[in-house]
């Protein structure tokens, strides 16, 4: 059995982590079964989650297990996409991936009143003198990471704005149609599908989820996504 191994489900999100996300919402369309473990990302080969273990396979990062699961059932979300769509699927997927989850990350961990939220969820992961300890060491990493790869360096309305802009874009190409770039499901919808409501299930509005708010069509488009692939019993393993 393929094992999935990340934090636990959260505010209707089959995982706290965006990427954790991501992966399940993929093997969901892929018809995949699996199984759900513990995060220890120490455990995992790139020390992060989510990662996963497939027979005698551990693997990391959420694009290299698709790859690998992928190319292993033989399962192709993609291939009725032309050229000009499989391009905007990947430029989609790289920006949510690698600029607007710097804003999420943001958000929860820096900004103090989202912070109060979240605290609670990080600190059940941990013995309760532990995460005591463990968890503003962990939070002062992150401001230094935010720091160094650049987002941590811009006044909160900026990163606010840029990662507005970024949805913005994503409801322009959703457009009316039932998935992202059409009537079928590819597997940019996995990474849309898990960015947009780790936005949106956050337990608190956030400049950004309002933002979010005001395109219709992307908040159906999630809650649509949602009902279909993660019905309520159905939020850990499949």
């Amino acid at each position: 059995m393929l094992i999935v191994h990340q934090p636990p489900p959260v505010w209707g999100l089959a995982s706290a982590g965006p990427f954790c996300v991501k992966l399940q919402a993929w093997l969901r369309l892929a018809g995949i079964p699996y199984d759900v473990g513990a995060a220890d990302p120490h455990k995992g080969p790139k020390g992060k989650v989510p990662w996963i273990e497939d027979g005698g396979v551990r693997l990391g990062d959420s694009e290299l297990i698709i790859a690998h699961l992928a190319a292993k059932h033989r399962v192709d979300l993609d291939g009725w996409l032309d050229p000009r769509q499989q391009a905007t699927a990947r430029l989609v997927r790289r920006t949510l991936e690698e600029a607007t989850y710097f804003s999420l990350v943001y958000s929860r961990w820096i900004e103090d009143e989202n912070w109060t939220h979240y605290a609670p969820y990080f600190l059940g992961l941990f013995p309760p003198v532990v995460g005591s300890v463990v968890v503003p060491m962990i939070r002062r990493k992150v401001r230094a990471a935010l720091h160094a790869q650049g987002t941590g360096r811009h006044a909160r309305d900026d990163i606010h704005a840029m990662a507005n802009a970024d949805f913005d874009a994503v409801a322009t190409i959703l457009g009316d149609n039932v998935y992202l770039l059409g009537e079928r499901p590819s597997s940019v919808d996995a990474t849309v599908y898990a960015f947009t409501h780790s936005i949106l299930a956050f337990p608190r509005e956030t400049p950004i989820s309002s933002h979010v708010r005001t395109h219709p069509a992307l908040v159906a488009y999630v809650d649509r996504f949602h009902a279909r692939y993660f019905p309520p019993t159905e939020l850990a393993p499949r």
